[in-house]
This record gives C-alpha cells, structure tokens and sequence, in this order.
C-alpha cells in the first residue's frame, strides 16, 4: 500500500453611461389611468428658461448635495448592538437544544457517547475551534495508530477543517463534492490516511462499501460545534438526522466523540 504521502492533491479542491430621459407624467384623472397606452403621447408643456431661474433656490451650504450627505448620515440610526447577556441566553438555549437533538440520536442508534477521562486519554479542549482541532487530534494520533474519521455537517465544513489538519498527513476528503464514491473506494483501497473527514452520506456508503472498516477506525469524531446560517448545529439539521443514525449504528464499538 502507497503511503498517503505520496498521494497527489490535484484530484482535490484547491461610468460614464447618459442617464435615461426623465418622463413627466400628465396630470389626468383616476379614471383615465386604465388608458394609458391607448390615448397615444402625453402632451407636456415644459417649463420655459425664465421659468427655471425665478424658481432656482439661492444657493445655501447647509442644502448643498454634499452637506445633505453629510446630514443624512449623521442621522442615520446606527445598527443595535446585541446586549452581551441576551447573546449569551441565545447561545445557552442553542446548546441546550443540541444537546437533546444529541442524546435523541444516539439513543436512536443505540450507540454512546465516549467522554474522555482518566490519565490515558486525551482531553478534550476547552475551546473548540479549528486550531484546537489540529491540536487535539495530533495528541490522539500520538496514542493510537488507527485512523481517526471526522464527520462534518456539510462539505463547505469539511473544506474549512481540512486545510488545518495538513500538519498531521495527507487527509482523505470524503464528501461527494468534485469526487465519486467508486473513486474514493479505489483510494481509501490504494493508500493509508492517518485523518478522514467527511460528510455523513458519504461516508456511511464507503462503509456500506467496504471501503472503510469500523475495525480499523479509532476515534471518531463528530463535529459539533459548528453552526450553519440558521444557526443549527450538526445535531439540529433534519436532513442529516437519519444519515447520522446510520452512521453511528456502524460505527457504535468504536469511540465517538462530539468535539
């Protein structure tokens, strides 16, 4: 088997124009509007030049184009900042809310939770970002040799995480964007990923495939902590409910891990 070192990435995602005429309308009556088209051109009589200089306003700095400007942005509203304790409310009842949505899938799986505790295993951070990520799975990778699968909500996540994780190896990018399953089983089958991430469709059929074994599978971890722009998280999106359920259900000897 090729190292995944040697494998290439290249299969992977790396005025000046006249103003338009004004029109002025006639003055007409409301029943006459229904008519428009049919009465042929309006007649408009334009205002003469004596006209216009009788009625042009002195000039006076405070109507100026620019000192209107400046005025209506003075007194434009600026936009609500969101009160630090209602965020921090919104934010707590989002987790509480993943947090049923999670208990309620792995129960439908008849799978569990693993927390890691005790002095042989790898605490998860405090801060879950991308960079902790990277951290967290090199001090796995330190402890076991088995590949280690995370799962990301959408395939726009998974490119995210993935260009953090280079440190660690070459990662096998499971998601169905720019690649199809019978080329990812030919290159899961040719080469050893240290990392795999990917989607939950995608990885349960490289598992119904074959192509990835639960038993050669370490840790695996289920991404989170992201959110989309509803503001739901991996655990909140219907779509992938019945996806992560099968997943876990393949995978329930293995140590699953909500990062």
């Amino acid at each position: 088997m090729k190292s995944a070192d040697s494998l290439d990435d290249d299969y992977l995602l790396d005025l000046n124009a006249s103003p338009e005429p004004t029109r002025t309308k006639r003055n007409r009556p409301d029943d006459d509007e229904d008519d428009e088209d049919n009465n042929g051109p309006s007649i408009v009589n334009l205002p003469t030049a004596d006209d216009i200089i009788d009625e042009a306003p002195d000039s006076d700095p405070e109507t100026t184009p620019a000192a209107t400007a400046t005025t209506t942005a003075a007194t434009k509203k600026k936009p609500k900042k969101e009160h630090p304790k209602k965020k921090k409310k919104l934010n707590t009842d989002l987790e509480a809310k993943s947090k049923l949505a999670r208990a309620e899938i792995f129960e439908l799986a008849h799978s569990v939770e693993f927390t890691p505790d005790g002095d042989d295993q790898v605490p998860l951070p405090e801060d879950r970002s991308i960079e902790s990520m990277l951290a967290y799975v090199t001090a796995i990778k330190k402890t076991s040799e088995s590949q280690i699968l995370i799962v990301t909500p959408s395939a726009e996540r998974a490119i995210t995480v993935i260009p953090a994780l280079k440190p660690i190896g070459k990662i096998a990018k499971l998601f169905a964007r720019h690649m199809k399953v019978e080329e990812q089983v030919k290159q899961l089958q040719a080469h050893a990923f240290p990392v795999c991430v990917g989607t939950p469709n995608r990885i349960l059929k490289l598992l119904e495939a074959g192509a990835l074994k639960s038993e050669n599978l370490g840790y695996i971890l289920l991404d989170g902590t992201s959110r989309d722009k509803k503001l739901r998280s991996f655990f909140d999106i219907p779509e992938l409910k019945l996806d992560v359920i099968a997943l876990l259900k393949l995978v329930s000897e293995n140590k699953v891990i909500v990062f």
